[in-house]
């Protein structure tokens, strides 16, 4: 991460609007609100299946093919999902036997504390890896969007976020302080598996105003994660992998 990127502030979509403007965009949430439009009802971005390098992004003229994610990252949520019946047992489209929306404490079966939850550990899983997975939900905020899109990060990612946003806080810059470029990564693991890891870049950072308005926007949405329970779609069954079936534990441990 370039420190040349990070002392050049920057405007940035409707976080650099004028007041009157940002106004007219909190009634039009305002009135979304009353009409029962939730976090579940958010556009949301998937990390494809596969090793896909492309982000599928929702618009009104349908799913837009985009190499690279242009975004401030209002609020990131860990979280953990447990499914008793594996996808190829058709427990696929059920909700988690057992999910937390802090990654601290599990709601359902077996519930509980998580870190010395048995199907929390490196092991538990297919591959070496957590029975129970851990994720990032997020909320990305693109410049020419008001609402921000839902993006679950999977486990094989978690790795480089952590890293990337312990860069930011020797920076001293919060997280929705900073414009990211979020791109996909073809890889393999020692199995040959193809899948793709998300990689975070700086490209700036947003000038005071525009942070401000971003605090403002990441108190909103994280309550939102807070209540987002459900597990992430699962990848189409058509598709070539599973991605979360093929994670070497080392690659993803600290």
């Amino acid at each position: 991460m370039s420190n040349d990127k990070l002392a050049k502030p920057m405007q940035f979509g409707i976080l650099s609007a004028a007041p009157d403007e940002l106004a007219a965009m909190q009634e039009l949430v305002a009135e979304a609100v009353k009409d029962d439009v939730t976090q579940f009802d958010l556009p949301e971005v998937k990390v494809p299946a596969g090793g896909g390098t492309s982000w599928e992004v929702p618009t009104l003229e349908g799913d837009q093919a985009v190499k690279s994610l242009r975004a401030v990252i209002l609020c990131a949520q860990k979280v953990r999902h447990y499914h008793a019946t594996k996808f190829e047992d058709g427990g696929g489209n059920d909700p988690p036997d057992c999910a937390s929306s802090d990654g601290i404490t599990g709601q359902g079966s077996p519930g509980g504390d998580c870190a010395s939850c048995p199907l929390a550990q490196w092991g538990s899983g297919t591959n070496g890896g957590q029975a129970c997975s851990e994720r990032r939900h997020m909320m990305l905020l693109r410049e020419d969007g008001a609402l921000p899109l839902f993006l679950s990060l999977p486990p094989s990612s978690i790795k480089g976020f952590k890293k990337f946003r312990a860069l930011l806080l020797n920076a001293m810059t919060p997280l929705h302080g900073v414009v990211v470029e979020l791109t996909l990564t073809k890889v393999k693991n020692k199995g040959g598996i193809a899948y793709c890891e998300v990689t975070f870049t700086a490209a700036g950072k947003l000038d005071p105003e525009a942070t401000a308005h971003a605090a403002e926007l990441r108190d909103v949405f994280a309550a939102m994660l807070t209540a987002r329970m459900d597990a992430p779609a699962d990848p189409d069954p058509a598709a070539a992998v599973n991605v979360d079936d093929f994670i070497d534990a080392e690659a993803t441990a600290e």
